[in-house]
């Protein structure tokens, strides 16, 4: 245990030397120790991981998005994007916005099918969260009325319901628009 201890230690101080990407560890249920990086998108092979991701998940496969839109998504010149990798594979990603007309924007988050429902899209909105508030007031993000789990877990994670857009992109549906605030822009 006191070997585990020093281990831990050593990593922080790598932590706060590296600012190119953020580690998160933590147990499982089973007891099973995991390591989870959180980086910008870099290469194209990262990339096309991320797209796969998106056709895989909602609202995009319910839309019957094509591979080539979901790859083409990740071109957008006002986005960051970043990516979370548990052994060099890619789990899944966030992209934001940080610039132009809304800003504080969370506008995509994906998590691959099989690590959905173990927290890891809670430690990505915290990490996409963390770097909004360190620079806007504000987080912003929409999600459709038909993503049930979803909305549930921005409800959990203290954001409110401040709009909605009706018939936005499916016929007889809402975008709701949500807000975790710290506060006016001006305050």
């Amino acid at each position: 245990m006191h070997l585990n201890n020093r281990f831990l230690e050593f990593y922080k101080v790598i932590l706060i030397l590296n600012k190119n990407f953020t580690v998160y560890k933590f147990i499982s249920g089973n007891g099973m120790m995991h390591e989870l990086i959180i980086k910008k998108l870099e290469t194209i092979e990262e990339t096309k991981e991320c797209a796969a991701i998106m056709l895989d998940s909602n609202p995009w496969k319910r839309l019957n998005f094509s591979y080539d839109l979901c790859f083409k998504s990740f071109n957008e010149e006002l986005a960051e994007f970043y990516i979370l990798t548990k052994n060099d594979i890619v789990i899944g990603f966030v992209s934001i916005q940080m610039e132009g007309a809304f800003t504080g924007y969370i506008k995509r988050i994906c998590i691959k099918r099989n690590w959905r429902g173990k927290g890891i899209g809670s430690k990505l909105m915290g990490f996409a969260e963390q770097r909004i508030f360190s620079k806007k007031h504000n987080v912003f993000l929409c999600v459709s009325s038909l993503n049930k789990k979803a909305k549930k877990l921005y409800l959990k994670l203290g954001y409110e319901i401040i709009g909605e857009i009706n018939d936005y992109i499916v016929p007889d549906s809402k975008e709701l628009i949500l807000r975790k605030s710290r506060g006016p822009m001006l305050s």
